[in-house]
C-alpha cells in the first residue's frame, strides 16, 4: 500500500479515537491503542518509520520532562512528599524486581522489570486529572510530585539499564554527572540563556522550531554515539533550559510532542496485533497486575491522609504507560515479553478505568473496611 494512503488511515483512525474518547469521557491514549491494534489487523506499516516515530516521541517526551527539572518544582519534592515518593520507588521497584526474578532468574531482567513496574504514566492520569476537576482534591499535590519524582527516577533507570554491561558504573557515574552539570548550568547561565531564547523569539516560528529540534537531536546523537541511551540527550537540554521560557518550547515543540506521542500509543496498539499474546498468559498477567494496584494504594498508607483519600491516591496512580512501554522492547524472553505486554495492557485500559472512578471505589472500599454496608433508600 502506498504511504500516503497508509498514513490516510492511521490520522481517520487516530481522528475516530479521539471522537469516541470524547464521547465515552476517557482517557485518548486508550482510543489510540485500540486504533492501532485494529489498523495492524488489517494493514501493514514500514518498521523504520515505525521505529523513527518512536524514538522521536520518547526524546520529545523527554525534553519536555527536562523542563519540568527545576528548583522551584523539585523544591517540595524534597521538602513536602519524599517520604511518599521513596515508598513509591522501593515498594513498586521491588515488587517488581522480585516478579522478573521469578519469571526469569536473571538480574538484568529483574531490573527491567522493577523499571516497567515501578512509573506510573504521567501522560494518563494528568489527562484524567484535568478531565475529572482534581486538581483540586487534597492528595493532588502528592500525586503531581510523586510523578515528577518518577520521571526524575527514571531518568536514570533508563539510562542504566541502556548502558547495562562492561562498563555500567563508569556510565551510571557519567549520567548522575551530567545531570549535576546541567542543574548547575541552568542556575550559572541563566540570564544568558533567557537572552539567548529572547534573540531566538525574533524569528519566525519554523525557525524556532528547528533551532530547537536541532539541540534535541545532536545532544542526543552525541550519547547515543556514546553507547548511553539518546534520550538522557534529550532530557537534559530540557533540564538546561528549565525556568528560562517553558513558553516558547510549548508554543513551538508542544503540538509536535502531542502528535508524535498520540502515534507512539497508535503504533504500540500496531505492535500488539503482531505479538502471540496466548490466554494461557492472561492468568500470570493479571496477578502482577493485581500486585501493581495493591502496591501503588500500599504506598500512600503511612501518607497522613485519612483512608478514604488514601485509597483515592494510590487508585489515581495505578496506570503505567510511556515508560512500561518503552522498556518492554528491551525483554529478551519471548514468552515473558507476551505477559508483560499483555499487563500494559490491562492497565492502561483497567488501571484507567480505575483511575478514572477512583473516588465511586475509594468511597465503596472505605464503607467496607469500616464494616459500614450501604443503606438504600
Amino acid at each position: 500500500m502506498e504511504p500516503i494512503i497508509s498514513f490516510s488511515i492511521i490520522l481517520f483512525l487516530m481522528a475516530v479515537a479521539i471522537a469516541v474518547s470524547s464521547i465515552l469521557k476517557t482517557s485518548y491514549v486508550i482510543g489510540y491503542i485500540a486504533a492501532g491494534l485494529f489498523y495492524g489487523l488489517y494493514f501493514h506499516f514500514n518498521r523504520g518509520a515505525i521505529d523513527f516515530v518512536f524514538e522521536t516521541a520518547i526524546l520529545l517526551l523527554f525534553f519536555f520532562l527536562g523542563l519540568e527539572f527545576s528548583i522551584h518544582k523539585i523544591k517540595p519534592i524534597f521538602t513536602g512528599i519524599i517520604g511518599v515518593s521513596l515508598m513509591d520507588f522501593l515498594l513498586n521497584f521491588s515488587t517488581g524486581f522480585i516478579t522478573g526474578y521469578i519469571l526469569t532468574g536473571d538480574f538484568f531482567h529483574s531490573i527491567l522489570m522493577g523499571a516497567i513496574f515501578y512509573p506510573s504514566s504521567s501522560i494518563i492520569i494528568t489527562k484524567l486529572m484535568e478531565l475529572r476537576h482534581r486538581f483540586s482534591n487534597l492528595e493532588a499535590p502528592v500525586i503531581i510530585g510523586t510523578l515528577i519524582f518518577e520521571d526524575i527516577a527514571m531518568i536514570i533507570l533508563i539510562g542504566l539499564i541502556m548502558s547495562f554491561g562492561p562498563q555500567v558504573i563508569f556510565k551510571f557515574l557519567l549520567i548522575i554527572a551530567a545531570l549535576i552539570l546541567t542543574f548547575l548550568m541552568n542556575i550559572k547561565l541563566r540570564p544568558l540563556l533567557k537572552k539567548l531564547i529572547e534573540k531566538i523569539e525574533n524569528y519566525p516560528v519554523e525557525v524556532k522550531t528547528i533551532s530547537f529540534l536541532f539541540l534535541i537531536f545532536s545532544l542526543s546523537a552525541i550519547f547515543k554515539s556514546m553507547e548511553i541511551t539518546s534520550s538522557l540527550g534529550a532530557f537534559l537540554v530540557g533540564a538546561l533550559f528549565a525556568d528560562v521560557s517553558e513558553r516558547s518550547f510549548e508554543e513551538s515543540l508542544g503540538n509536535l510532542k502531542d502528535i508524535f506521542l498520540a502515534l507512539f500509543f497508535f503504533f504500540f496498539g500496531y505492535e500488539l496485533s503482531h505479538v502471540h499474546l496466548s490466554l494461557d498468559l492472561l492468568f500470570p498477567a493479571l496477578v502482577i497486575f493485581i500486585l501493581s494496584v495493591l502496591s501503588k494504594v500500599g504506598v500512600f498508607y503511612f501518607s497522613g491522609f485519612k483512608r478514604k483519600t488514601r485509597i483515592r491516591a494510590g487508585l489515581t496512580m495505578v496506570p503505567r504507560g510511556e515508560f512500561s512501554i518503552l522498556l518492554a522492547h528491551y525483554i529478551k524472553v519471548p514468552e515473558v515479553k507476551s505477559i508483560i505486554l499483555m499487563f500494559i495492557v490491562l492497565n492502561i485500559f483497567l488501571g484507567t478505568f480505575i483511575a478514572d472512578n477512583a473516588s465511586r471505589i475509594s468511597k465503596l472500599l472505605d464503607r467496607i473496611l469500616s464494616g459500614i454496608p450501604k443503606i438504600r433508600r
